[in-house]
């Protein structure tokens, strides 16, 4: 139905209309996905959904490209990744917005460790006597031996000396850490 005032947005609707329009879209939107994901369907594009996610594997791939394409953007154009505010050099986000990402993946570490989950994947349970489970330990010992193998820093990924796990700056943030030393 074509609004009988006069066109605002894309000579169709008035703007009153439009807005009612995009609502009542969204909610249709909101409710067909409930149903995709309780059968079991893609909620992009209604092909069987990966075992355990709600999209298939192409929807998927396509939405981490997507993803991957606007962080690049705001990332060159020094703006914060939730709020859009400009940032400092280098930054992925602004100061309120990073202070409150680290404060709730704080909660969410010691949620998980009270839990006696790894705090990394939040699956499976602890390695008696670590903080991580056993598959995490394993990943992080690879990605490790690779970044080592290509002498880069562990932890910085910075280059290294030969021979050498980590960077010059970050043995000296581990030794001030160890020995409570002020740097």
């Amino acid at each position: 139905m074509i609004c009988p005032k006069p066109a605002e947005v894309k000579d169709k609707y008035c703007l009153s209309c439009y807005e009612r329009q995009l609502k009542r879209s969204r909610e249709r939107g909101k409710k067909d996905r409930i149903k995709r994901k309780k059968m079991g369907i893609c909620t992009g594009c209604q092909s069987p959904a990966a075992p355990g996610l709600t999209m298939c594997r192409k929807c998927l791939n396509g939405l981490a490209r997507r993803q991957r394409h606007r962080q690049d953007r705001l990332v060159n154009s020094n703006l914060c990744l939730y709020c859009n505010k400009t940032v400092e050099d280098e930054q992925r986000y602004c100061n309120k917005c990073r202070e409150s990402r680290n404060e709730s993946r704080r909660k969410l570490y010691h949620a998980r460790l009270s839990k006696n989950m790894c705090p990394r994947c939040g699956k499976d349970k602890l390695v008696p006597n670590r903080k991580r489970c056993q598959a995490c330990m394993d990943e992080v010992r690879e990605l490790n031996r690779d970044l080592v193998r290509l002498g880069l820093c562990t932890k910085c990924k910075a280059d290294v000396s030969p021979g050498q796990k980590r960077c010059q700056a970050c043995l000296d943030k581990a030794k001030a850490k160890r020995y409570n030393l002020v740097t």
